[in-house]
């Protein structure tokens, strides 16, 4: 069977195998590990993360423009502009007023093994199979855990690997634009990719070995630099586990 690599978000994926666009994070064995503060909203089809006092971050295949809605929690904030990368699938977006908070940059590369917290908006599941998981048609917020595989040609790499009481995630459509995250020496999430695509078996589910890809923000320094971010490590928020389950059933 042919592998797929499937940009998530809004209208035509990009696929060896032509299929639609659809929409969430999808976790195996275990709670989610959730911030008790989330800067990661809704973006148009897709997700965005806070950056900045009024930036966002989102991938560009999102897309979006002057006057797109970024949602964060009950509150919508309206885009006044957009800057798009020339070398990777990235943008970012400024906002017409202050967020209540955001997460700081990575400053350094990640090593293979590393864990990783991926956060994004998408479709869960609607029930285990043999080899992984079924989509819904339900796009939540989803926090889960999983291992750097490999960084390379400006991207990392995590497998969805059947791990039996483990916790395991995969992106899904909607999850483009989202984050993925170390945690820091003091506990803080530090933003180090934003997710872009899967290496997909076949469309329509979580298939265990099917490999999601972000983009690596320690790799675009002079797009980061461009973008003048206000430097505050107070902004991130330490995890905490939250008993939000991505195999749950639609209701």
């Amino acid at each position: 069977m042919r592998s797929s690599v499937h940009r998530i978000g809004i209208g035509i994926i990009v696929a060896l195998v032509g299929t639609p666009a659809a929409s969430a994070l999808i976790i195996s064995s275990g709670a989610s590990a959730r911030p008790s503060e989330s800067y990661v909203g809704l973006f148009g089809g897709g997700t965005a993360v806070a950056v900045g006092p009024r930036t966002i971050l989102t991938a560009a295949h999102v897309g979006g423009g002057k006057g797109s809605a970024f949602v964060l929690g009950n509150t919508t904030y309206s885009a006044v502009s957009t800057i798009t990368s020339d070398t990777a699938d990235l943008m970012s977006v400024t906002l017409d007023r202050d967020l209540p908070g955001w997460y700081p940059i990575a400053g350094e590369s990640v090593r293979r093994g590393a864990r990783l917290t991926i956060a994004g908006f998408g479709l869960t599941s609607d029930g285990a199979s043999r080899n992984g998981f079924t989509w819904s048609d339900d796009r939540a917020e989803m926090w889960g855990l999983n291992r750097l595989d490999s960084a390379k040609d400006g991207h990392l790499f995590f497998r969805f690997d059947r791990s039996p009481g483990r916790q395991e995630a995969i992106l899904t459509p909607g999850d483009s634009g989202g984050a993925v995250f170390i945690t820091g020496p003091g506990g803080e999430l530090q933003l180090v990719g934003i997710n872009r695509g899967i290496y997909q078996r076949a469309y329509g589910r979580a298939t265990f070995g099917d490999t999601s890809v972000a983009v690596d923000l320690t790799r675009q320094g002079a797009f980061i630099a461009g973008l003048n971010l206000v430097p505050t490590p107070g902004a991130a928020v330490l995890a905490t586990v939250c008993g939000v389950f991505a195999s749950r059933r639609r209701r």
